[in-house]
């Protein structure tokens, strides 16, 4: 005997095979069963709910979702960067701590000269000004760009070798100024591809990309390649801040309420409405002035005055929560983003190790290639070729006037301890000495030289002019010992 199909939205029946000895049980269609599962299956198909335990549901996380990417919407991330100071903060601090110590260039094919030549010119020329801007673009809007003018045709690619003492500028530009034919991970790739700026042919060669995080496959896809701004993910917490400034300045606006209750007025108001509302009015009018001038109000003896306040209690801890919230979120300390110190235990330490971990990752790494290829082009035009070397950022944090010193200790026993060792000669203890500031002294090369001849017949103690007053009986004291040390020698 055939069983009854079983009543579902979608008619399916699998029959039971032959080997099952259990029998099924007739289920009658449109049964209260089948209204359940088609409810349950027709919120599973709509997205409220996951069909599952409501514990498991992602109704909650759907709801809360952002399906409108605000990187799209330039005008309100234009007006927000240019009105609300933490959004402006946000963008702009970490790229000012992650230029704020400069850059090392090591190379072995660059004087110390040369060296110094390549950064004052990128310093004369606004460069790093100009680089910050274009970050700062990146972060801002998901993208932004470096246009490399010169006197060469902007449609063609760049030739490096004609930026030989030719005018060189970099522009800063974001990606709403720049408009691309195709995807821009397509263009990248392309040694023909092209940008237009406001009309104008710009060659892919000449168009230094700048890019915050990318973000997934789809997303990158409906972006054309470019990235998220910062502010899409700080959108929640932002507002919560915002609003609860608004709930606070509507309190304040209303802390203090004076009620005047006038007796008859609710019958002057239906006999002449107009004539009632232009005495209350003007009897309010009196005892404001009265109260104002001499702290007194004058009324009738059948009226009445009340004053109430409100109360701002929990509003100090929602504010500091959503600062906490906000800083969690951009992973910025208290004490960067709002300038409010570290209290209690918390020496502020850790927040800040975390956060110049996130500028070293997020903004650094990202950055020095971009400066490389500044570099490189500054080098055709200074010298007309470029040279190899690397870049080191130093680090980010700083130390006080006690481990400096500390570490200056540390550099000098070890280089003197090396000369002792006759590891390095005289001529590289003089220079590392002088290089690395272990003293408040100079070595003079005229009397060093003089010295040198005179070996043979001197002590080997090199001539030392001192260039300011040595204070402390420690750095004396450690003086004394250095020129012993050298005399021994």
């Amino acid at each position: 005997m055939k069983s009854k199909k079983k009543g579902n939205p979608n008619n399916n029946y699998t029959p039971r095979s032959k080997s099952s000895k259990a029998k099924s049980k007739p289920v009658h269609e449109n049964a209260l069963e089948d209204l359940v599962n088609t409810m349950r299956l027709s919120q599973m198909v709509s997205g409220h709910r996951t069909g599952g335990a409501q514990v498991a549901s992602y109704e909650t996380i759907s709801r809360n979702n952002n399906y409108s990417l605000l990187t799209f919407n330039w005008a309100d991330l234009t007006y927000l960067y240019s009105s609300n100071g933490i959004v402006k903060t946000v963008i702009n601090l970490p790229i000012q701590d992650a230029l704020s110590k400069g850059i090392e260039i090591i190379s072995n094919d660059l004087s110390p000269e040369q060296i110094e030549k390549l950064l004052n010119f990128m310093e004369r020329e606004n460069q790093w000004e100009i680089l910050r801007r274009a970050w700062a673009w990146a972060r801002l809007y998901g993208g932004g760009a470096l246009i490399i003018n010169t006197n060469q045709d902007p449609s063609t690619p760049l030739n490096l070798q004609s930026l030989h003492n030719a005018p060189l500028t970099f522009y800063d530009v974001d990606r709403w100024q720049i408009n691309t034919p195709t995807h821009l991970e397509q263009l990248e790739n392309n040694p023909d591809g092209y940008f237009h700026l406001h009309g104008v042919k710009i060659h892919v060669s000449r168009i230094l990309l700048a890019k915050g995080e990318s973000p997934p496959y789809h997303q990158r896809k409906i972006l054309r390649g470019w990235s998220l701004s910062e502010c899409e993910h700080i959108v929640p917490a932002l507002n919560q801040y915002l609003k609860t400034k608004e709930v606070t300045f509507e309190l304040l606006d209303e802390a203090k309420i004076d009620i005047l209750k006038f007796e008859g007025l609710a019958e002057a108001l239906r006999n002449d409405p107009g004539y009632a509302v232009a005495a209350a009015e003007r009897q309010v009018e009196l005892a404001t002035e009265t109260k104002d001038f001499r702290g007194v109000i004058v009324m009738d003896k059948n009226d009445e005055y009340e004053s109430k306040q409100q109360t701002f209690s929990g509003l100090a801890e929602i504010m500091s929560e959503n600062r906490y919230e906000i800083a969690s979120v951009v992973k910025m300390p208290l004490t960067k983003l709002f300038g409010i110190p570290a209290t209690g235990f918390n020496s502020g330490e850790s927040d800040l190790e975390s956060y110049n971990q996130m500028v070293e990752s997020n903004v650094r790494e990202k950055m020095k290639p971009i400066i490389r290829q500044i570099m490189e082009l500054n080098m055709f035009n200074l010298w007309g070729r470029k040279f190899e070397f690397t870049l080191k950022w130093p680090p980010l944090r700083s130390l006080n006037s006690t481990e400096e010193q500390e570490v200056k200790t540390a550099k000098f026993n070890r280089t003197l301890e090396s000369f002792k060792e006759d590891a390095i000669s005289k001529e590289e203890f003089r220079e590392i000495v002088q290089a690395e500031q272990l003293f408040p002294t100079t070595f003079d090369e005229k009397e060093k030289d003089s010295q040198d001849s005179q070996d043979s017949q001197d002590s080997e103690t090199p001539t030392i002019s001192k260039t300011m007053t040595i204070r402390k009986n420690s750095t004396r004291s450690g003086l004394s010992q250095f020129i012993k040390g050298l005399s021994k020698k």
